[in-house]
């Protein structure tokens, strides 16, 4: 809908409730309840994004696949505890363009993969606890998309946990995998200044956002190990984790999925607070708009 339409419409209402309004100033809030996403609707969708060959807005289909491979060793005297296991984890959303940034829905994640042991060692025993029977796991934690000149940066993470699981006098923090972008500290370290191998940039370029299916492959190497001092005997804590991204985007249009944006558009129009309120709209749905 081009600009001087869109003028001519507002203009064209407008008169059309002076009128209504001195023909019959009762009926006046109930002329604007009625008739207010008329008004709205064509100033709205001069901020929505153009319409595809089809007629229909363009939206993306988005999935995160997180596979990491972790390795750590605790050294307490005579006492070693080892902890080797892999997890992976898929996240899945929709992204809606906003000008120049996106407009992010949150439909689901979930834990694909969790499999591994933790094992003590002393002179006098072996034992070995599995992943299944841990106290705590990871967890992923999507923040937002931040679009920096010609690139969109995935800021995301896994938080970890205290290892060992094991019964122990000491608690350790766990480090896992973070994207670049990242700005929580992992427990006072610099999470990006022990990325070994790789890099752990996870990004998409601007121009490679089209209508077309793309798939784009990160991995890098992280490790950290540090000698402590517990009671005033020393303790050597090691931990490493390799780890690979897979960010997947595919195109579509309202009518190829349950995600029907006209429809949505439809039963919210008569929210004059629409675009300001979308993350109270969508209650089911995490909201965040980059800036």
């Amino acid at each position: 809908m081009g600009k001087k339409a869109v003028v001519f419409i507002l203009f064209f209402l407008t008169q059309a409730a002076v009128l209504f309004s001195a023909v019959n100033p009762q009926s006046k809030d109930e002329f604007y309840f009625n008739f207010s996403p008329l008004i709205l609707y064509p100033a709205i969708t001069c901020q929505l994004p153009p319409l595809d060959a089809q007629g229909l807005y363009t939206w993306w289909e988005l999935k995160i696949l997180l596979t990491s491979s972790v390795n750590y060793r605790i050294q307490e005297g005579e006492k070693t505890y080892s902890g080797n296991f892999s997890f992976t984890t898929s996240w899945t959303g929709l992204l809606e363009p906003d000008e120049e940034d996106f407009i992010i829905y949150h439909v689901d994640s979930c834990f694909v993969k969790w499999d591994g042991a933790e094992s003590v060692n002393t002179p006098d025993s072996h034992e070995i606890l599995l992943t299944s029977d841990f106290s705590e796991t990871p967890s992923f934690h999507f923040e937002c998309i931040l679009r920096k000149e010609d690139k969109y940066n995935f800021d995301f993470f896994v938080q970890g946990f205290l290892v060992p699981q094991n019964p122990s006098n000491h608690k350790y923090n766990l480090i896992l995998p973070a994207t670049a972008e990242n700005s929580n500290p992992a427990y006072d370290i610099s999470y990006n200044s022990y990325v070994k191998e790789g890099s752990n940039k996870v990004f998409l370029d601007k121009k490679s956002i089209l209508n077309q299916p793309l798939k784009k492959t990160f991995k890098w190497s992280w490790k950290h190990q540090k000698w402590r001092s517990e009671e005033k005997r020393p303790v050597y804590f090691s931990q490493s984790h390799e780890t690979e991204v897979i960010i997947s985007l595919k195109p579509r249009n309202s009518s190829s999925a349950s995600w029907d944006r006209p429809a949505v558009w439809k039963h919210y129009s008569k929210k004059i607070i629409y675009i300001q309120t979308c993350s109270n709209i969508f209650g089911p749905f995490l909201f965040h708009r980059n800036v």
